[in-house]
């Protein structure tokens, strides 16, 4: 539950202006395309809802068949297109719009039935076949439902899928434990142009100011897409979209026209501080700390043009 407490909720608007009026980021980076593809019912249409409200299935509807949705994560910093493909792609040349841009495949199987192999290797061809270098992340969906079974069926899976994916990433995923979330968010932040040099920048900034993790967040979707900080939990990741949607519903009540205000939430004895925004992307950090360390705000505005920097090398 959200404590509303005055000692827990501070705002310092001259902070916030002073951060904005620094540091912008003028031009967008755009990121490669995201291709969501796999079998029938694996649950693809799940992990898009995950990333586009609109599109989450209410839990109790019976399975709907759906067409294929291109959509975009875009904010102040990034573009990410994320196609969401409802037949299972086996030809490059009949289904050449879903891969425009493609840079990352995201490939969808329900950890619950026998692995496809003759869809994984036509996904594995069209890859082949696309221009540009594509990397892949394996989800594993469903997992929770494994049970006890779960490292051994996990295993024999990614035994089958590793000489046709043999440089993939792989995640056990489930809807009921924030894991479909974190799947999301590496994959979002592996897609980032030198997000190596970016994510020890967000390491150096949770150091200096003691943080557990740092986050910088989209506000559309709530989403991360720059971590960094101590190795995150599962519930790190949801507790961080409950303190944005807080952050987010207050902003709204003060009929914010610009940067947002800055604030500290405290949730079942953890602070999260909300340090810097935009319109639409927030920078989080969550600490044992009460009040952020007096030096945030340098540390804050040296973060942000490093990250600058950084994309425009």
């Amino acid at each position: 539950m959200f404590n509303f407490d005055a000692d827990l909720y501070n705002i310092d608007a001259h902070f916030t202006d002073e951060a904005t009026s620094i540091v912008t980021f003028n031009n967008v980076t755009n990121i490669g395309t995201i291709v969501l593809v796999g079998p029938k019912n694996t649950g693809k249409y799940s992990v898009f809802g995950q990333i586009f409200e609109k599109f989450r299935r209410a839990p109790g509807l019976s399975k709907e068949k759906h067409e294929s949705k291109r959509m975009e994560i875009r904010n102040t910093m990034f573009r990410f297109p994320i196609q969401y493909t409802a037949q299972v792609p086996t030809d490059l040349q009949q289904h050449r719009e879903y891969f425009e841009g493609c840079k990352t495949l995201v490939y969808v199987i329900d950890a619950n039935k026998p692995v496809d192999t003759d869809a994984a290797n036509a996904i594995q061809f069209i890859r082949n076949s696309l221009i540009d270098k594509v990397s892949v992340h394996v989800l594993f969906n469903q997992s929770d439902l494994l049970g006890s079974n779960l490292d051994t069926v996990i295993q024999n899976q990614t035994t089958l899928l590793k000489p046709i994916f043999n440089d993939a990433v792989f995640h056990t995923t489930s809807l009921m434990d924030g894991s479909t979330v974190r799947a999301i968010v590496e994959i979002l932040q592996s897609s980032i142009p030198q997000s190596s040099k970016m994510v020890e920048s967000m390491d150096r900034f949770a150091k200096s100011l003691e943080l557990k993790n740092c986050f910088l967040i989209d506000l559309q979707t709530k989403l991360p897409f720059l971590t960094g900080g101590d190795q995150l939990s599962l519930e790190t990741y949801v507790m961080v979209q409950h303190a944005t949607e807080m952050f987010v519903s207050m902003a709204s009540m003060m009929d914010a026209k610009s940067a947002q205000s800055t604030m500290s939430i405290e949730m079942d004895g953890v602070h999260y501080h909300l340090f810097w925004s935009t319109f639409d992307v927030i920078l989080v950090g969550v600490s044992d700390k009460h009040i952020p360390t007096a030096t945030s705000k340098n540390n804050v505005l040296a973060l942000l043009n490093t990250l600058r920097r950084i994309l425009q090398q």
